[in-house]
């Protein structure tokens, strides 16, 4: 890993711990610290050289402030990787940037302005695209904290599309302005789960599916027994077999390897396993089975020499597992 980002940095500074002033070069020190920011380096991970490429790169951006913030706003050439650099900053000029910047971009535009639209029939197709942007700076927004941006997030997760209305609310729940069980009791859209399934709708106007599922994938990174509650609440709110319940439960496994008991992820991995809707999940058991397999016995955990597996799943009135619990 440390070759890998000894790499970046020369690549970024040459031989020489300098930079010139354009798009290209701030693009190149704003992804060095995305990058740096991103893994959870060691004492011995980093010599005095790359710390030096990194403060270095630090006080670059920070002196070409107002540069970044053109290049954000007129959406230029590395565009993405400067906004980071800008939260980054933590500079008040921002936020009001941000929040003019999403509202511009709540959906795509056609070239009269009008909102772009998708469906059958459609000159645009059926598959709905969403405003990338508009979703980085929703996602942005909820990072830095600012109440400030509020009301323009309510604003996009009522007209935003599908992209953009999923960071607004993953961005809202940040601001503390929903818990995990309100955005679930009013969980909307719909969701197919393949021939013979049907489908879901509660509240069309509410967060979708995937959206509370982010949520909650965020509470579990700070508190995964909290995280096992919460996935065990979709598993009640959505049929066995939706891809839904799939995901609740593959996650479920990460939970309760957080929290050192592997006896219960073993299980949960037989659990996961028997659903038809984790395609994408398949291959990715048993490698996460042998890896909580090899942690347990690093660290001289009991475990079951062949983990038991839970009942299966009923409908979508059904309980989650008994002997999967959180303790």
């Amino acid at each position: 890993m440390r070759t890998l980002f000894l790499g970046l940095a020369i690549s970024l500074s040459g031989t020489q711990v300098s930079y010139s002033d354009d798009s290209s070069q701030l693009g190149k020190a704003a992804e060095l610290l995305r990058f740096f920011d991103s893994k959870d380096w060691g004492p011995d991970d980093l010599n005095a050289e790359d710390w030096k490429r990194v403060r270095k790169a630090e006080e670059y951006l920070l002196k070409n402030h107002a540069v970044l913030m053109g290049i954000v706003e007129n959406e230029e050439e590395n565009c993405i990787s400067c906004a980071y650099a800008l939260v980054r900053s933590k500079n008040p000029e921002v936020v009001p940037l941000y929040i003019r910047l999403l509202r511009q971009n709540f959906f795509l535009k056609e070239p009269d302005g009008s909102r772009m639209e998708f469906g059958f029939g459609a000159k645009n197709g059926c598959e709905e695209s969403s405003n990338g942007y508009g979703s980085i700076m929703a996602y942005h927004l909820g990072e830095i904290g600012d109440k400030r941006a509020v009301a323009p997030l309510r604003e996009a997760a009522e007209q935003g599309d599908s992209g953009v209305r999923k960071s607004a609310y993953c961005a809202l729940y940040k601001l503390g302005e929903y818990s995990v069980d309100e955005i679930l009791a009013t969980i909307g859209e719909i969701s197919f789960w393949g021939e013979g399934a049907g489908a879901f709708a509660t509240n069309p106007d509410g967060p979708s599916p995937d959206t509370v599922l982010a949520m909650i994938d965020e509470v579990r990174s700070r508190n995964p027994k909290q995280g096992i509650e919460l996935y065990d609440g979709i598993i009640l709110k959505f049929p066995a077999n939706s891809r839904e319940a799939a995901r609740a439960h593959f996650s479920k496994i990460l939970c309760y390897e957080d929290l050192k008991k592997y006896d219960l992820a073993l299980r949960q991995c037989g659990v996961a396993s028997r659903n038809d809707k984790l395609e994408d999940y398949t291959r990715r058991i048993q490698a996460t089975r042998d890896r909580i397999t090899k942690r347990a016995q690093q660290d001289g955990a009991d475990q079951p020499a062949t983990a038991p597996e839970s009942k299966a799943e009923g409908n979508e009135k059904a309980k989650p597992e008994s002997e999967v619990r959180p303790q």
